[in-house]
């Protein structure tokens, strides 16, 4: 079952892990447990979307954060939905604006077949 939940981000990662995937990750702490968002490949899109899918993708969580720079996620409060060991969305902490990586990818395949 889905449950959505306050949160803090305590720490980011932009950059290249162990094996060359460009990623972004998110580490969300709150109320006795800590769990990451993000760890997508950024540098290339999911099958049947465009290659800007790193962009939106940082876009997205900057935009319904509302913050202006990665630099300044840290410390920022949010809400999550996730169902156990998931994180589906990362949403503004007051605001009705969340960021959703499946919708995304969704949109972008939609964008590329009806251009």
């Amino acid at each position: 079952m889905n449950e959505i939940v306050n949160a803090r981000i305590t720490k980011t990662q932009l950059g290249f892990e162990d094996h060359g995937t460009f990623t972004c990750f998110l580490v969300l702490e709150g109320n006795g447990w800590c769990q990451g968002f993000g760890g997508r490949r950024l540098d290339t899109g999911p099958q049947d979307t465009e290659s800007n899918y790193g962009i939106e993708f940082l876009k997205g969580i900057l935009k319904a954060l509302e913050i202006k720079s990665w630099e300044d996620l840290p410390g920022t409060h949010v809400r999550i939905e996730r169902n156990d060991n998931r994180i589906y969305r990362i949403g503004h902490v007051v605001m009705d604006r969340w960021f959703c990586p499946a919708k995304l990818k969704y949109s972008l395949a939609a964008q590329k077949e009806n251009p």
